[in-house]
């Protein structure tokens, strides 16, 4: 508080970096667009909300995975052994589009803008600098950057998907002999 001032919905956030655990989740509110719907003299801010919601639906999903696998293939046998990528194109393609996806989050973790300067009351020391972030750029930049990483976020997991089922189905058709 004292280093980066007053919170301001939209602003850049400090230079600070989230251990590497916590990246996907402090990558998604890096992402998330400073969204605030006033309720009752009260400030929802969806910025805080949507990650850990997206993060929960997302458990939610992977926790009923298999329920929802078998009943819309409906591939009722005992199955105890892992298939192949080929054996399975579309479990194989929503792997590599959720892989895509959080690495596309955690990489918002990694661009910061550059800190304010900080300056301390008259007659006391000044502040050690803040630390660096690994990758930190001009406000405009930063923009830009993450502009880049809200179009990725939705479009990278899908080309994902599409790309995986393919190389999965052409590896899967058989071979005919000439």
């Amino acid at each position: 508080m004292w280093e980066h001032g007053a919170y301001r919905p939209g602003a850049a956030p400090p230079s600070a970096q989230p251990f590497w655990y916590a990246g996907v989740l402090d990558g998604a509110q890096r992402l998330v667009p400073a969204w605030e719907i006033p309720i009752g003299g009260y400030v929802l801010q969806l910025g805080l909300w949507i990650p850990p919601l997206v993060l929960l639906a997302f458990f939610a999903l992977l926790f009923l995975y298999p329920f929802l696998e078998r009943r819309f293939t409906g591939d009722g046998d005992v199955h105890h052994l892992l298939d192949r990528p080929a054996q399975a194109p579309v479990r194989a393609a929503l792997g590599a589009a959720v892989i895509t996806f959080f690495t596309v989050l955690w990489a918002g973790m990694w661009v910061s803008a550059v800190p304010p300067a900080m300056h301390s009351a008259p007659g006391l020391p000044q502040p050690p600098p803040a630390p660096g972030a690994l990758l930190t750029v001009p406000q405009s930049t930063y923009e830009v950057i993450v502009t880049g990483l809200r179009v990725a976020v939705f479009v990278l997991p899908v080309l994902a998907f599409l790309i995986t089922r393919a190389v999965c189905a052409r590896r899967a058709a058989p071979v005919r002999p000439d």
